[in-house]
């Protein structure tokens, strides 16, 4: 298989689309053959680096790989500043997929910044608190409020020359209880507290974490200029399937091979079935084999094919598609939808009857008629 062709069954994703570090490369294989990828990233701008997990990728047909991507920024580069760049996926030299994406430098944020201003600003006041606290109302009387009390310390900073201030010596009062020389004291014995053992009881609820991975959401918008499929799948952006059309409608997915939609498409008077993932990729659009209208249409359980029942004039017939590349691969015998008559053949029963005359003359000279009839029957049967 050609790079060319190959081109059109090989896709390249990045997750996300904007990370200041770790970035998710995911290479999925829709050809039939197994093929070997090659990760680059062509033209990188000057001060970063950038770190695969692997470079070398084995995909066997249908398969699926994420390798990681580390992206570091220079020693110079502004924070918070916006770097795109992209990646490829090489098979004998040749590109064959392409994705994007953008670093961003890391840099405090304006959460960080304001709560270092903040914190900042406190601090300003504590220490102006402290300095007020500590000259007020001595030095400070004509400034600080009268319902101020008395400062020890603003006393002492305001006359650093006055006699040293004697403080008086508390006196501890010791009282002995007399001992009776022949009475030995006997200890009480201290209570014994039992205490229950401590009931832990939890109060932690698990809360089960929804899976939205293998889940997809199909919707229509409906414009001037035509109607359009678009897909979401987990929490990322739409994506977009079929676009401006007359009509869509989703017939079956599977979530084989990434995930795969079956649609009937109505456009310019013609009726066709597309095949498209839910990346965006077409498998195969435009599929028409001379049908009126298309059905129905059913996935196998694991993606490999999917059987289409569409009506031609007077019949219905089904059609078995491909799950990988779209490619019809049987059309069974055609059903008709009436019942042909049956036709009975009646046999009719027809009499003919033949009269002869015979003359007889006697001997008086007399001539004597005689009639016999003679039935002939004939069996005849219609057709």
């Amino acid at each position: 298989m050609t790079s060319e062709q190959l081109a059109s069954y090989v896709t390249l994703a990045l997750h996300p689309e904007e990370s200041q570090r770790e970035f998710a490369v995911v290479i999925h294989n829709r050809s039939r053959s197994r093929v070997d990828l090659t990760l680059r990233v062509p033209d990188p701008e000057e001060g970063l680096r950038f770190q695969f997990d692997w470079e070398k990728v084995l995909l066997e047909s249908g398969g699926t790989a994420e390798a990681g991507l580390l992206v570091q920024a220079g020693p110079h580069m502004r924070k918070g500043s916006r770097h795109p760049f992209g990646v490829t996926a090489l098979s004998d030299g040749e590109v064959v997929a392409t994705a994007s994406a953008s670093f961003v430098v890391p840099g405090r944020t304006l959460s960080a910044r304001l709560a270092i201003t903040v914190m900042s600003a406190l601090a300003v006041a504590a220490i102006m608190g402290i300095g007020v606290a500590m000259l007020c109302p001595t030095i400070l009387r004509k400034v600080c409020p009268a319902v101020i009390p008395d400062n020890p310390l603003s006393g002492l900073l305001a006359s650093p020359t006055a006699s040293s201030t004697e403080f008086p010596t508390p006196r501890i009062a010791i009282t002995s209880t007399p001992v009776h020389p022949f009475l030995t004291p006997t200890p009480s014995p201290l209570p014994t507290l039992t205490l229950p053992p401590p009931t832990m009881t939890s109060t932690e609820t698990k809360v089960p974490t929804p899976n939205h991975e293998s889940s997809v959401l199909t919707y229509r918008i409906h414009a001037e200029t035509g109607e359009s499929l678009l897909a979401r799948t987990g929490l990322g952006e739409p994506i977009t399937l079929v676009d401006n059309v007359d009509q869509v409608m989703v017939l079956d997915y599977t979530r084989a091979d990434g995930g795969k939609v079956a649609a009937r498409v109505v456009d310019e008077g013609e009726e066709t079935l597309w095949i498209i993932s839910t990346d965006g990729t077409p498998v195969r659009s435009g599929i028409y084999q001379g049908w009126q209208s298309v059905k129905d249409a059913r996935w196998a359980p694991d993606g490999s094919w999917l059987v289409v029942e569409a009506d031609i004039p007077g019949l219905t017939t089904y059609y078995i598609y491909d799950g990988l590349d779209g490619a019809l691969l049987a059309q069974p015998p055609l059903f008709p939808r009436t019942q042909t008559p049956t036709l009975t053949n009646t046999p009719t029963l027809t009499q003919t009857m033949t009269i002869t005359v015979t003359s007889t003359k006697t001997p008086m000279g007399t001539d004597i008629l005689t009639l016999s009839a003679t039935a002939t029957e004939a069996i005849a049967s219609p057709g």
